[in-house]
């Protein structure tokens, strides 16, 4: 699948390379650091059985609908068909990536179209037509958005016990941003997955300290620049990561320093990798060009109300998920493990990304309002995230709130807890 002048070059031999080295290291530190699991502790109480049966069917109901939907449905949004699914059959015939940029030569507006996005989605299709064609495109994102279930499932069982983890899967998959990209052939959903997954793994390097766990996140996170690249959410994510670690004087260890830098370092050429074949081997026309003038509009926009209109617009459009995101960014305030500083610097600098990237692109281009649908769907891995730190939010509330000694709030406090410990 490698193009020969991408393979012998230096950045691709760098980039292959280091993929090797850090899926055998990961097995290693798998083999040595592992913990055994804890055992599944079934809910007890009739509330927490409610509780349980009725998020499970929440859960089955939305899975079924997802598998039945994408099973008969045929690809009709346009970039599923005219991007994705053509490069796939592109490939199938014999194309190079570097090849299909001549289709969009003389597209004055998309010349950069088909080399936009990196071709992990594409190749998935390309195996996907090859071994499983007697089923259609769409059910590969049911699969994959059954993995997202079962993963963050698996998470939350660990941390709020298996009441509290059904609750927390349930609201999850029934959420509108994430049930929508299940219904899409776009790079939303794998993407969501790396990057969901890329950042539990690191929430539990902190909190465990397996080496493990600190190689799979940074796989994960630096794979997910070959699904979506525009984005730089692999940046803030390690940002907040760093921050995190770094403040706490137990991780300035020269042991977890080393580490660290070994695994940025992958991250740096799975970004890299994809950035050099855009310019140097497809040749491809950037997306947008930042000139003085464009920098120049977005300072004055603070002065001429720009700044909150388009504020306005971003919340608008992010609808009820901008304040389930914002309304965790309250716990700020207090003192609380770095794991969990993690995910709020996490969910933080990644609505400030989507935020200051609207409101830039709102001095370059006229259609920038339609940038809406796509910062929804690319920005649906912070929904695990908040409504974990919810249900722990939550927790910590009926600790403080209701430790009296009266009678209501002892009651309440039991039953709650006692279902997030289930």
């Amino acid at each position: 699948m490698l193009e020969g002048i991408y393979r012998v070059s230096f950045v691709g031999v760098i980039d292959i390379l280091s993929t090797f080295i850090m899926f055998f290291v990961l097995i290693l530190s798998f083999i040595k650091g592992s913990n055994r699991r804890k055992m599944i502790v079934l809910p007890k109480g009739r509330f927490n059985y409610f509780v349980a049966v009725a998020s499970i069917f929440v859960l089955l109901l939305v899975l079924v609908f997802v598998f039945l939907f994408d099973y008969h449905k045929k690809s009709l949004d346009w970039d599923a068909v005219a991007l994705y699914d053509a490069r796939a059959k592109f490939i199938q015939a014999g194309l190079n990536f570097s090849d299909m940029q001549r289709f969009s030569e003389y597209d004055d507006k998309n010349k950069y179209y088909y080399s936009l996005y990196p071709p992990y989605t594409s190749v998935l299709h390309y195996y996907w037509h090859k071994f499983f064609d007697t089923f259609p495109v769409s059910f590969l994102y049911a699969i994959f958005f059954l993995i997202f279930a079962a993963g963050i499932l698996s998470f939350g069982i660990d941390y709020v016990g298996f009441v509290g983890a059904v609750v927390f899967v349930s609201l999850v998959v029934s959420n509108r941003n994430v049930f929508s990209i299940s219904l899409l052939e776009y790079t939303n959903l794998p993407f969501v997955v790396f990057v969901t997954f890329g950042s539990l793994a690191l929430f539990k390097f902190i909190k465990e300290k397996n080496d493990y766990l600190l190689f799979l996140g940074f796989m994960l996170i630096g794979g997910s620049v070959w699904i979506r690249f525009l984005e730089p959410v692999w940046f803030f994510v390690l940002m907040s990561f760093s921050i995190s670690i770094f403040s706490d004087k137990r991780y300035r260890l020269r042991r977890f320093v080393f580490l660290f830098i070994i695994g940025l370092f992958y991250v740096l050429i799975q970004y890299f990798s994809w950035s050099f074949f855009q310019k140097f081997v497809a040749r491809s026309a950037s997306i947008f060009e930042l000139s003085v003038l464009h920098v120049l509009d977005s300072f004055i926009g603070f002065f001429t109300g720009s700044l909150f209109n388009i504020f306005l617009f971003f919340a608008k459009s992010m609808g009820v998920s901008f304040f389930i995101f914002t309304l965790v960014l309250i716990g700020f305030g207090r003192r609380e493990s770095r794991e969990y500083l993690f995910l709020r610097l996490t969910i933080l600098l990644s609505l400030l990304m989507y935020f200051v990237g609207m409101y830039s692109m709102s001095f370059i281009f006229d259609w920038w309002r339609e940038m809406a649908g796509s910062l929804i769907r690319s920005s649906a891995y912070l929904v695990p995230l908040s409504v974990f730190l919810w249900i722990y939010d939550l927790k910590y509330l009926l600790r403080r709130y209701l430790s009296g000694n009266k009678k209501v709030g002892n009651s309440i406090k039991h039953v709650i807890s006692s279902s997030l410990r289930c």
